[in-house]
Order: structure tokens, then C-alpha cells, then sequence
């Protein structure tokens, strides 16, 4: 199911941290986001760095589509070297980038990748990014992955 996002503006991601590059259970700021989130009516959070550099969502790894190239944050930023990200990383289909918040504004699309899901991000702060439905991008990542169908 596609998702709305805020960029959270109560919780940070310490890219300095050495835990921001593991999957540990000390995930007070993804909950403190999360909640931001829900209480601006959002399913969905995305933190930056605190250099103000997108990072990840609350429970997912960030992706965007800019001028037909698939951009995640680099775990320099602060991102969790995830399962499919590395798989769409090592693969080709996906490059690490530095990416600012304005890049959502420029994005044909954004999604998220988890172990268990690939999902379409629809809006950031009320903005929209393209209109949810599975695109190219995202149905060839559902098939190499094995996902299942995205979307509504």
C-alpha cells in the first residue's frame, strides 16, 4: 500500500554514530519520528543526518527516481545497509548519492525496500510524488525480488 511521508522534524539519524549502521533494538528516534508522523497524518517518517541529508524512513531504506536514475542514501548518511539495497546496489539498478530533501521535489518517484516489502511513497509533506501506482522501476524490483505486487 503506497505511503505518505513526513521528513521528521522531532528525531534526527546520527550518521556518526557507529549504531546507525546496525539493525539494534535502541530505535527510540524511529519511534519518536513515526509518531511525528502519525500526529501530522502521515503513515510514514523520513529522517535526515544532522548535516540535514536524507538518511532513511523508520523502518525502511530510501529510495528516489531523478532523471531516470534509482538514488539511495549512502550508509556514510546514516542509511541501514539493508538486504535489497544491497542486492539493487551490487546489481546496478540503484547508486549511492548524497541526497538533500529538495531531491523529493525533483523525484518522478520515491520508495521504500525492506526485508519484506518494496512500497511506493506518494507524498512528502503534503507534496505528491507521482501517483502511486507501480511503475517501471518498481514492478521490475518486485519481480527480481519477490515481493509481490505493489501498490493498492
Amino acid at each position: 500500500m503506497p505511503a505518505r511521508a513526513v521528513i521528521s522534524t522531532a528525531a534526527r539519524r546520527n550518521e556518526h554514530s557507529p549504531l546507525s549502521r546496525l539493525k539494534t533494538l535502541n530505535y527510540l528516534d524511529n519511534v519518536i519520528a513515526r509518531r511525528e508522523a502519525a500526529a501530522r497524518g502521515a503513515d510514514e517518517a523520513i529522517l535526515v543526518n544532522t548535516v540535514g541529508r536524507l538518511a532513511e524512513t523508520t523502518v525502511a531504506n530510501l529510495f528516489v527516481v531523478i532523471a531516470g536514475e534509482t538514488l539511495t542514501p549512502p550508509v556514510e548518511d546514516g542509511a541501514l545497509p539493508g538486504v535489497i539495497r544491497a542486492e539493487l546496489l551490487e546489481s546496478g539498478i540503484a547508486a549511492e548519492r548524497s541526497l538533500k530533501p529538495n531531491a523529493l521535489g525533483r523525484a518522478a518517484e520515491a520508495f521504500t525496500t525492506n526485508l519484506g516489502s518494496i512500497r511506493a511513497i506518494v507524498a512528502v509533506d503534503g507534496r505528491a510524488i507521482g501517483d502511486g501506482l507501480p511503475s517501471p522501476v518498481q514492478a521490475s524490483l518486485q519481480a527480481m525480488v519477490g515481493t509481490g505486487p505493489p501498490g493498492p
